[in-house]
């Protein structure tokens, strides 16, 4: 029946949304996502506006969260990461670009008079396990090479939410979430850590009606967010890239003082030739490559 496809297209829709995002997705998440971010006590959800970057075709989620808040005159597009990345200012550029546009009417950028546009923010909430701090930024200019005239920027807010913040959805989350990484790391498969963790957090009162309503729905949607073995992967591959440019480095810095002691010790040898070759005596000679051993000990000292 019509009603039953309804149904199912509601709950596939459902189902490719990330955790993070369903929490979120109602405008009274977003109002108490957007008082926790800045300081504030914004009550009236009519304010709220959903901005999120959707596929017309397969509703898959572009972004994970944007927001619009009318009296504010501001956009918050929000991401949500396990592991970290550093393209981010490049990523909500592009998402900023395509939110505006999807606000417009068609051919808008083309009338005279200046439009007035809402105010971005960009945040990232982090959950990852890397020694993070609760709070830091990253900058598009940061992308550009040294030396080259940059004339944009865009500032992106990162949070750790690890440590928690002031929003009940968050913290619930972050809780979720922790219990979740604890049991894989005691030898747990994602499946069975996401199922205890479920039970657990239901039994202690955490996001109750957010899990008790999902039910085994919750799997396939937080899987697509906490991938532990993709998380490990990545990581492991950062830290011997890390590890191959440290080893480059240190390597050119061997080279160069190799060179540099190589053509100090030929050096050496072409004057004391040159000076008994004018009449120096061999005594002499030994005098002055003693002399010259101790300056290149103590050049190689500073090296």
């Amino acid at each position: 029946s019509a009603g039953n496809a309804a149904d199912k297209t509601y709950a596939n829709t459902k189902y490719k949304d990330t955790f993070f995002r369903y929490l979120f997705k109602e405008k009274a998440g977003m109002l108490e996502l957007y008082n926790a971010l800045f300081d504030d006590c914004l009550t009236d959800e009519s304010e709220i506006e959903d901005c999120t970057i959707e596929d017309v075709f397969t509703r898959q989620m572009k972004n994970d969260l944007a927001f619009r808040v009318r009296k504010k005159r501001v956009i918050v597009l929000t991401e949500h990461q396990s592991t970290l990345n550093e393209n981010m200012p490049l990523r909500f550029l592009m998402y900023l670009g395509r939110t505006y546009n999807q606000m417009m009417t068609t051919n808008a950028v083309y009338k005279e008079r200046r439009i007035e546009l809402d105010a971005p923010e960009f945040v990232v909430f982090y959950n990852g396990d890397r020694n993070q701090k609760e709070y830091w930024e990253m900058h598009l200019s940061d992308a550009f090479p040294e030396g080259v005239e940059v004339n944009i920027d865009l500032k992106v807010k990162v949070y750790n939410i690890n440590y928690g913040k002031n929003s009940k959805l968050l913290s619930g989350y972050s809780y979720f979430v922790d219990k979740i990484k604890h049991l894989c790391k005691n030898g747990s498969e994602l499946k069975e850590a996401i199922d205890t963790a479920v039970r657990e957090c239901i039994k202690e009162g955490v996001l109750t009606d957010q899990l008790t309503y999902l039910g085994s729905e919750v799997m396939g949607m937080f899987a697509t967010e906490f991938d532990m073995d993709e998380a490990v992967k990545v990581w492991k591959e950062e830290a011997r890239e890390e590890g191959l440019e440290e080893g480059r480095e240190e390597g050119r810095k061997q080279g160069i003082r190799e060179g540099r002691l190589e053509g100090q010790s030929e050096g050496r040898l072409g004057i004391i030739k040159n000076y008994l070759e004018n009449g120096g005596t061999v005594e002499q000679a030994r005098e002055l490559l003693k002399a010259t051993e101790e300056e290149i000990q103590k050049v190689t000292k500073e090296m």
